[in-house]
């Protein structure tokens, strides 16, 4: 499993986003791919939380519509590569970098989607300090679109997180935003906006595949008859409105069984070592310290970048970002996932954490190869 696959920034769910741009008009000067769209359709894109190409090859060939291979950003997790698609903007230039990310003016290390401590597990603990927008004040993709060609957008996505800090950061410029329930009001929403709605362009999130993975790994059952039938619905919805609508579906990430987990926490030598408590993501470790620990970390199965090597894994990087990025990152090489708990009641209790079952943030191939699936009859 040592055969990393590197985000390629010109091919890959950063670029996709100054692509969209580009499509109406508004150029990024950034890196783009391909998408001939044509004028009088609307757009659509549909992101598939958690599904890898290699899982979508179970139920898509390419012989009816457009398949493309694309690799997503790092850390390959949901925050960072959000940010990239909907800021339209690089891990190196938005500074989300994994599901914990440091933020120097917070004191310490965040979760940006429940927007709150990573040591503390009620969300919205930074309301206090401010809102989303002020830790990351940049103008994300909807916002570009209306402000600049006055283009009309619709999100849809789950009711429960339709209004949070997060969400509120990446799409709050969207001329409507609807929330659903389950799968089946989020088709009924979908297939009526395409039809009816007057927005031009569509953008849809859907969290279930990568929520059932994580609990049950990327090959249980229940996982592969939900791509089936999230993937097969989205298909019909976009075969019944071909005359109007050019699709496109795609992901954040996919997943790594993961067959053994680290608890770091019990690493007492190297949390000795380290300023403060390792963040990032489950396989993608940023880690700050003043000591070389690449000695410490060799009894692990990891690649361990330096801060400068670091700098390839994550696009452009501006000043800012590179002030706070980590000492060393570090990518398993293997299927192991590392965690460190905060909760200093579970080992007073002798409480043990439950371990996700599939994960991602590293670097392997079915973690950083997603699919482009282009609906366009």
């Amino acid at each position: 499993m040592a055969n990393f696959v590197y985000p390629e920034y010109s091919n890959n769910i950063y670029s996709l986003s100054n692509s969209i741009l580009q499509t109406f008009g508004i150029d990024t000067n950034k890196p783009s791919i391909y998408l001939n769209v044509p004028s009088k359709k609307k757009v659509c894109l549909i992101v598939l939380d958690g599904l890898g190409l290699d899982m979508l090859s179970h139920y898509e060939n390419g012989a009816e519509v457009e398949l493309r291979k694309m690799t997503t950003v790092f850390p390959s997790t949901t925050a960072t590569v959000l940010a990239s698609l909907l800021l339209n903007m690089s891990p190196g230039e938005h500074g989300i970098l994994g599901y914990k990310t440091f933020y120097k003016r917070a004191a310490g290390i965040i979760k940006p989607l429940e927007f709150t401590y990573a040591a503390i597990p009620r969300p919205g603990a930074l309301g206090p300090i401010g809102e989303a927008r002020d830790f990351f004040p940049f103008m994300n993709l909807f916002t570009k679109l209306y402000r600049k060609r006055r283009v009309k957008s619709t999100v849809i996505t789950p009711i429960e997180i339709s209004h949070s800090e997060y969400s509120e950061l990446i799409i709050s410029g969207a001329t409507n935003v609807i929330g659903y329930h389950n799968i089946w009001d989020s088709f009924e929403m979908l297939e009526n906006e395409l039809r009816v709605g007057k927005s031009r362009f569509v953008y849809m999130y859907i969290p279930y595949i990568d929520s059932l993975a994580h609990n049950y790994t990327k090959n249980d059952n229940s996982v592969r008859n939900a791509t089936r039938f999230i993937y097969n619905g989205i298909k019909e919805i976009f075969g019944r409105n071909s005359n109007r609508v050019f699709g496109m579906v795609t992901s954040d990430h996919g997943h790594s069984s993961v067959s053994n987990t680290v608890e770091l926490e019990e690493d007492y030598a190297l949390m000795d070592k380290l300023e403060i408590p390792p963040y990032g993501d489950s396989r993608a470790l940023m880690l700050r310290t003043r000591n070389d620990i690449r000695q410490d970390l060799s009894k692990y199965n990891l690649r361990v970048f330096s801060k400068d090597e670091s700098l390839k894994l994550f696009g452009d990087v501006n000043e800012n970002t590179y002030k706070v990025l980590p000492d060393f990152v570090a990518v398993p090489a293997d299927n192991t996932a590392y965690s460190y708990d905060y909760d200093l009641r579970d080992k007073k209790n002798n409480k043990r954490t439950v371990h996700l079952k599939s994960h991602h943030g590293g670097l392997s191939k079915e973690e950083m190869e997603i699919p482009l699936v282009i609906f366009d009859s």
